[in-house]
Parts: structure tokens; C-alpha cells; sequence
């Protein structure tokens, strides 16, 4: 399962990653299919950093690996 939140008071964005073997790709879209920001993943559970994206909106993240792909939707 993926999961993903932003902490306000430090522009943290968390993410939980899905429980898999490999390493992945993390993309997160705007709805209208924007690109706005993308990371290798190298195997973590967990991945907290820094984002700077417009607060009031709806994002989409993407997490994609050879063991499938998942999707969640996230707001700021």
C-alpha cells in the first residue's frame, strides 16, 4: 500500500512506499497530468524530503517498480 502526507510546519512531504523488493521510480502529477516532481527510490520503506509545490491542491503520486505500479492522491 502506498501512502503519502505533507507536514505543513517543515514543507516535509512522508511517503510510505509499498512492501517490495526493489527499487522504484516516485513521480508526482498535478491533475492536470503535470509532471512536477521525480526520485529514484532505492528499496526504502520509508522517504521523508523536502517539496515545494502550491498548498490548496490535489496532487497524484506515483510509485513504479518491475513489481507494479501504485497510485495515490495527496493534498497540500
Amino acid at each position: 500500500d502506498l501512502s503519502a502526507w505533507f507536514n505543513v510546519n517543515n514543507s516535509m512531504m512522508q511517503i510510505i512506499l509499498p512492501k517490495t523488493s526493489s527499487s522504484g521510480i516516485i513521480t508526482i502529477y498535478d491533475l492536470t497530468g503535470r509532471l512536477l516532481f521525480e526520485k529514484n527510490s532505492m528499496s526504502e520503506d520509508l522517504l521523508v524530503f523536502p517539496l515545494n509545490l502550491p498548498r490548496n491542491n490535489i496532487y497524484l503520486l506515483r510509485f513504479l517498480n518491475e513489481e507494479g505500479s501504485y497510485s495515490t492522491k495527496f493534498s497540500m
